[in-house]
């Protein structure tokens, strides 16, 4: 009974948060409509925000899908009738903990591979739709030089830049491809542009063959690339590479225990709002008498 009436409140909350958080993204949607844009191209782009918007608001849902749930039953004196037969309130907590327990998992699993997936997905769509062409850099130290890498939305290097600088030949050499791709996970490009500087001239040539840079391309998605599109285990690992690195990881420590912990978060909105009504059901209603 009470699995039953928790999870038609959960569905029916999450139904109409879904449905308000895909309307409103319609709506957003609307304002970038073109020629290579069109109304169902804002429809499913719009449809594909939904399990971010809900997965953000989940503890929310959860709290008020608990407490929709627990009320019905104390209007229907369903409570009273379960607790007349001996089952306390902390027991009836521990039932809604694991009628949820599906929740807990799903919050999970949609944390290391939900965003990676919908989001790379969302993001290509909408970019390729929209022609835009906006990248993330980032640059990185290698032994003799610099490289500069470019990161698109959907997680694809598109060009990476090599500057070197030989201390004993003074000779600056910079190498610039767009044909990119990772092989054994390694970033390696073809056909890249060289100029190589020295004292007295510039001379540019085509680099023959594939060069390969010390950064994996793993490496560079989590410089440069979108958190969003990070699962879970994938996160801490940027992290910890960035602190390798001496770069900033705040942001994805905080991502990263904010997914992490989520399951506890919902385990405590389900206590309260689970106490809300026993509380007050048990200091006030147990004196009903049932005919």
């Amino acid at each position: 009974m009470v699995f039953v009436k928790l999870w038609i409140q959960f569905i029916i909350v999450i139904s109409i948060v879904g449905g308000l958080a895909g309307l409103f993204r319609f709506f957003d949607e609307i304002d970038s409509i073109n020629s290579t844009y069109s109304i169902f191209d804002a429809l499913i782009i719009s449809v594909l925000g939904i399990p971010r918007r809900l997965y953000l608001d989940l503890p929310l849902i959860t709290l008020i899908a608990i407490a929709t749930g627990f009320g019905s039953m104390v209007r229907t004196n369903e409570l009273l009738v379960i607790q007349s037969c001996g089952i306390e309130a902390k027991r009836l907590i521990f039932y809604a903990i694991l009628s949820m327990s599906p929740i807990l998992a799903g919050s999970l699993f949609y944390g290391e591979y939900g965003f990676s997936l919908i989001e790379t997905f969302s993001n290509k769509i909408g970019r390729n739709k929209l022609n835009d062409d906006s990248v993330r850099f980032a640059w990185t130290k290698e032994d003799d030089g610099f490289v500069r890498f470019s990161v698109m939305p959907d997680g694809r290097v598109s060009s990476v830049i090599i500057y070197k600088l030989s201390y004993e030949t003074g000779l600056l050499e910079r190498l610039e491809s767009e044909n990119v791709n990772i092989i054994a996970g390694q970033l390696a490009f073809f056909d890249a542009d060289r100029l190589e500087f020295s004292e007295n001239q510039v001379e540019f040539n085509k680099a023959e063959g594939e060069i390969a840079a010390r950064v994996t391309g793993d490496q560079a998605v989590w410089l440069a690339g979108d958190i969003a599109t990070l699962g879970l285990s994938m996160i801490f690992a940027a992290a910890k590479y960035r602190d390798s690195v001496n770069l900033n990881n705040y942001r994805h420590w905080l991502i990263f225990f904010e997914r992490l912990f989520l399951p506890i978060t919902l385990v405590i909105m389900i206590c309260m709002g689970a106490s809300i009504f026993l509380t007050s059901f048990v200091r006030g209603s147990m004196s009903t008498s049932i005919v």
